[in-house]
């Protein structure tokens, strides 16, 4: 379960999955509208890390975020409102998996925070 607050996101359950249908359950504890975003990483996990801090660091001095880097490709996705709960359902393939939390405004078109979950281990 990856479950998002005010504060950041987080992971309870498996690091390593195995390839092929998977369900990921989701929880938004957080009070704005909650983005999740199941990706595989054609890079390195400590890249997309980098990433999200440089996300950060412009969401902290109100810049707009930058598009998710060609290293990563999205295969599943979630839209929350504040306090709700869902499933990301999603066919993975061996390789390195993660989960982008952001926080949106009301009308989600800022990003409040973001945050990063994983990595999470995909074999046969």
């Amino acid at each position: 379960m990856v479950v998002l607050t005010d504060a950041g996101c987080e992971r309870t359950g498996a690091e390593s999955l195995p390839a092929g249908a998977t369900s990921i359950a989701i929880r938004n504890e957080s009070g704005s509208v909650g983005n999740f975003e199941l990706v595989r990483l054609e890079a390195s996990f400590p890249e997309l890390v980098a990433f999200i801090a440089e996300e950060q660091a412009r969401i902290a001095t109100a810049q707009p975020p930058q598009d998710t880097p060609s290293s990563v490709s999205v295969v599943g996705q979630l839209l929350l409102s504040p306090m709700g709960s869902g499933t990301i359902e999603a066919t993975l393939t061996p390789g390195t998996h993660a989960v982008i939390c952001a926080r949106l405004t009301a009308t989600e078109d800022l990003v409040l925070s973001i945050f990063l979950v994983g990595p999470y281990s995909v074999s046969e």
